[in-house]
């Protein structure tokens, strides 16, 4: 697989531990690797090459601190955010026998989102922080007529740590 890629990407510091960004990019996939079900096996599955794949998409960024605030409980606090969307087709050309043309790319999600909350005190030697975290439906295993694509379904994922430093 050969992979032709523009980007363009917009960053803005406010300070030294804060961002907000936008991007946007464009690949061409040449020969993408696909998994895909062999026709008349069940359940077998090789891996092929389609003849080309484009992707579309856009990604934002955000990061902020709360360190100058004036409230001494909130300066302890951090958000982040980080959203992608992505639109991807395929073209599977003579590989597209039993097949649509008119897919995603296998493995390829229409959207992720990431995002957190973060406490963190020095001095009491806590942090703590909240995620969140979901990527859109995305195909696992290309199917045929007879067997259609196989999907990893959007699983919405929280996870929550604490670290305490004794003295």
């Amino acid at each position: 697989c050969s992979i032709h890629n523009t980007d363009v990407k917009f960053e803005y510091y406010p300070t030294n531990s804060e961002i907000i960004s936008a991007s946007f990019f464009y690949k061409k996939f040449i020969n993408p690797i696909e998994s895909k079900a062999i026709i008349g096996a069940a359940r077998e599955f090789t891996f092929v090459n389609a003849a080309s794949a484009n992707v579309y998409g856009v990604e934002v960024e955000i990061k902020k601190n709360f360190a100058g605030s004036k409230n001494s409980f909130f300066q302890h606090f951090g958000v982040m955010a980080n959203a992608t969307y992505v639109y991807s087709k395929i073209n599977l050309g003579k590989e597209a026998v039993g097949q649509s043309n008119n897919r995603p790319l296998q493995g390829q999600a229409p959207y992720s989102i990431n995002s957190g909350i973060f406490y963190e005190n020095k001095d009491l030697g806590l942090q703590v922080n909240l995620l969140y975290n979901v990527v859109g439906k995305r195909i696992v295993y290309v199917g045929t007529d007879d067997y259609p694509d196989i999907y990893e379904m959007p699983r919405h994922t929280l996870d929550f740590n604490a670290a305490y430093k004794f003295k």
